[in-house]
């Protein structure tokens, strides 16, 4: 009997030490995910084929880098946003599943998941993964989610996979250049509506409004850019594009520059929008204001880039 709990003891202290060895030392784990030795050129050619839309090629050349380089946790990351971009979601999930541990590459995965159940509008399970990762305040995909999470409750829509490498912050991943108005928009900290003293026009100005978000947190303030396009068709229609395209209506009070959206992307939000114009360079500038009970405030910022 006293042989057979000792053999016991040996084996949980065997499995205890062994527990010990396979977490990374914390120093270890607040590595970027863009800590590397020499890039393989399997990974660079995984990476082109993935923005030539290409996804099996991609896949095929990410597996190849893996196999070189088999501790590189991005390659893992990068096959899996491959997979959700080719309709295999479970192919992604187990990619990730064996990736090296690591806190930021385990987060990022995290936040990845939460963009691949926000795409098929399943927002409870988004939700889940994105709140997930609100037990590792100090990696990035704490920021990236609370950003995520606050964009969907209002009722955006995922963003397209061929962003999600650099909202990821992957390395060799490309910001989205087919935006021309992009570069027209200043990424200010805090940008302002002057209308004081400017009179209020009788319509919004109609054109294409560049948007950018700021998400603010009262406990870890936080702010995030992206680029999300709202265009005033007319006096009572507006477009919404991020990714797909979707319009509503909308009704305006030109006395007080209050905006309400009855229907469309927006509406689902209840936002407190106006219209004003923005300090500096007096563009008209639309402000969308939100609050949630658990997130804090998120406003939207749309300059007028292009007129009609």
């Amino acid at each position: 009997m006293r042989k057979t709990l000792l053999i016991k003891r040996i084996i949980y202290l065997f499995l205890f030490a062994g527990s010990f060895c396979y977490l990374e030392p914390v120093a270890a784990q607040n590595k970027s995910n863009t800590a590397s030795q020499a890039t393989p050129k399997a990974f660079t050619d995984g990476v082109a084929a993935f923005y030539d839309g290409n996804y099996s090629a991609a896949i095929n050349e990410f597996n190849k880098a893996q196999t070189q380089d088999p501790a590189y946790k991005p390659t893992y990351l990068w096959i899996g946003i491959a997979y959700v971009a080719s309709g295999e979601k479970s192919m992604a999930y187990n990619t990730w599943l064996r990736m090296p541990a690591e806190t930021n590459a385990m987060t990022t995965s995290m936040y990845l998941k939460g963009m691949a159940e926000w795409r098929e509008g399943k927002t409870n399970d988004a939700k889940y993964w994105f709140r997930n990762t609100f037990n590792y305040k100090n990696t990035p995909a704490y920021k990236l989610s609370t950003t995520a999470l606050a964009r969907l409750e209002k009722g955006d829509q995922a963003p397209p996979v061929s962003e999600w490498p650099a909202l990821a912050l992957l390395p060799g991943s490309k910001v989205n250049k087919n935006n021309p108005t992009a570069s027209e928009v200043k990424n200010e900290n805090a940008p302002q509506t002057n209308t004081a003293n400017t009179k209020l026009p009788a319509f919004i100005p109609k054109g294409m409004y560049q948007c950018y978000d700021m998400y603010t947190e009262a406990n870890n303030p936080s702010r995030t850019s992206y680029k999300e396009i709202l265009t005033i068709v007319d006096g009572s229609t507006y477009e919404y594009k991020s990714g797909k395209t979707s319009r509503g209506r909308y009704t305006y009070d030109s006395k007080t520059g209050t905006i309400t959206f009855v229907t469309g992307p927006y509406s689902g939000g209840n936002p407190t929008a106006k219209l004003g114009y923005r300090t500096g360079d007096n563009k008209p500038m639309i402000t969308l204001s939100y609050t949630f009970a658990n997130l804090g405030k998120d406003e939207d910022f749309c300059v007028l880039v292009k007129s009609n």
